[in-house]
């Protein structure tokens, strides 16, 4: 399979081209941000880019790799992370096959959401390496956030680029030299926090949607994640969740959508429970409602 990699940092082309490895699919977010999804096996890769830094995660696999050009105590496997700030190079050995995210973003962009963000000179930010790196929140943010997600949907889009700040902000507060924190926020969820978590509901509603998930690509405890969620949306969020999906039911029933069909749609187990959700919430049910508007 033959992809355009046009989007991949030019320092990468190369190299990736002399190596076994097979490019999945790849995204150009905006101008300092691109994405890429790779999979190899038993290779022996140096890797260098000059111009990005390299965040990646271990999607699938990614047991029995090694740096060569150093000694690591991590061990690799699945959902660990390497950060690789730009000019160094990097040593691998691969072994058993596996599948790779890559985040690539220029210092440029680091430092423009660090200045926005934190209000703070950023021109001394050094990033630090990691490598086969355990840290939950970032994973789940590079997963669920980046990776998980049709790139080629457009109403994806938006999520995305909210997911990669995300994660180029925890990456400031906890793996640069200079520790940035943020503001304290008193009451509800940040303002980017509130967009986050808005986006990828109203993205993915139609799907299982646990509190456990929702509070990790915000770093949160669930506890606390339901608390402020609920002073930022006043409705705890099974109930933004359920309002969203009827609302949702609503429009497709006005639309002539066959109510199987509006159910699946919308993320309920089947057309009665629809039915015993839809009238909670409308008073009536979808069948009545559907002669009603029409």
């Amino acid at each position: 399979m033959n992809f355009d990699m046009t989007n991949i940092p030019p320092a990468l082309q190369s190299m990736f081209s002399a190596s076994k490895a097979e490019l999945l699919k790849e995204k150009n977010l905006n101008k300092h941000v691109s994405l890429s999804m790779w999979t190899n096996k038993h290779d022996y890769i140096e890797f260098q880019n000059t111009k990005h830094h390299t965040l990646s995660l271990y999607i699938k696999g990614g047991y029995n790799n090694f740096r060569l050009d150093k000694t690591i105590s991590n061990i690799s496997g699945e959902n660990k992370l390497c950060l690789m700030p730009k000019d160094g190079k990097y040593i691998w050995s691969i072994g058993k096959p596996f599948q790779l995210g890559h985040l690539y973003f220029t210092d440029e962009y680091l430092k423009q959401i660090a200045m926005q963000t934190f209000d703070k000179d950023p021109r001394d930010i050094h990033l630090q390496e990691l490598t086969f790196e355990e840290n939950q929140t970032l994973a789940s943010l590079m997963r669920y956030g980046i990776f998980e997600n049709d790139w080629k949907n457009d109403q994806n889009h938006h999520f995305i680029d909210h997911a990669v700040q995300m994660i180029l902000l925890k990456i400031l507060q906890n793996h640069s030299n200079n520790r940035f924190k943020l503001p304290a926020v008193k009451g509800g969820l940040s303002h980017g926090n509130q967009t986050l978590i808005k986006d990828y509901i109203h993205t993915h509603f139609a799907e299982n949607l646990p509190l456990n998930q929702l509070a990790i690509l915000v770093g949160l405890s669930e506890y606390h994640f339901a608390h402020m969620f609920k002073i930022s949306f006043a409705s705890a969020p099974h109930q933004y969740i359920q309002a969203l999906r009827i609302n949702n039911a609503a429009t497709q029933i006005k639309a002539g959508i066959a109510l199987a069909n509006v159910a699946a749609n919308c993320g309920f187990s089947s057309q009665s429970h629809l039915g015993r959700i839809f009238k909670q919430y409308k008073g009536v049910t979808p069948h009545k409602y559907k002669i009603s508007v029409n």
